[in-house]
């Protein structure tokens, strides 16, 4: 779920139906979410921080893991619906992750999972540094993102080794169309924003759809069974470059 004040209102005006709809749609339920789990190391017993938590699916799963959790989303709505679902299970918090996270100590969290949030952030490095930041030395970063090639079919004449932004117009969930803007950014750059935030890449996975999408959604899972849509990192915490 985004991260900019500007999308955090957009997703407010239809975050019930936006969360309804990802609990079963075929590319949150049958594709990123199990790939981006499984990339995870154990959780149990470990502070997990869901940047960009949405209406909490990710984080009520980490809770029946044993996971102690702390969420957080832009959108006030996505805050009041994961707070409905969690109750006093977890810490809920409304954040911008362009904004310093001012509730967590640094070092006081074992893993930082991220689904499908950062591509709605223009620039990265704060936001990873802010991760690095609060992640215990070791720690891991865990995140799914649209895959820049996949995103390259939405721009007409684009320049692949830029960061552009992409407009979309989501339909189904109002009455009208509800206009979407996120970054589409080179493979190249992803790798430099986590290297200068202080992240050593341990995994890159371009995953494949569960088996039960070929009979729910055939001609999606032929799609992404030869083209990725998400792409997904799990990366370790190390010490910050040298300026």
């Amino acid at each position: 779920m985004s991260n900019s004040s500007q999308a955090g209102s957009t997703y407010d005006g239809f975050a019930e139906a936006y969360v309804a709809r990802a609990e079963t749609n075929a590319f949150n339920a049958l594709y990123e979410r199990p790939a981006i789990r499984a990339l995870l190391p154990s959780v149990v017993g470990q502070h997990v921080l869901d940047a960009g938590c949405a209406g909490g699916a990710h984080s009520a799963w980490l809770l029946e893991q044993e996971a102690k959790v702390t969420a957080l989303d832009v959108s006030a709505h996505m805050v009041a619906l994961t707070r409905k679902r969690l109750g006093t299970r977890a810490q809920v918090h409304q954040a911008d992750l362009r904004e310093p996270l001012s509730f967590l100590e640094e070092g006081s969290v074992d893993i930082v999972l991220s689904s499908l949030t950062l591509h709605y952030l223009e620039h990265w490095e704060p936001t990873l540094k802010e991760f690095h930041r609060v992640l215990v030395p070791g720690g891991r970063l865990v995140f799914s993102t649209h895959h820049p090639l996949a995103d390259c079919r939405w721009v007409s004449g684009g320049d692949y080794l830029q960061t552009e932004r992409i407009e979309q117009h989501w339909e189904g969930f109002t009455e009208t169309p509800v206009r979407v803007s996120f970054y589409r950014r080179p493979l190249g750059a992803i790798f430099a924003a986590l290297a200068e935030s202080g992240f050593v890449v341990e995994q890159l996975v371009e995953p494949r759809p569960l088996q039960e999408m070929r009979e729910q959604e055939p001609e999606i899972h032929a799609r992404l069974m030869k083209e990725p849509w998400f792409l997904l990192i799990r990366a370790s915490r190390s010490q910050l470059p040298r300026a």
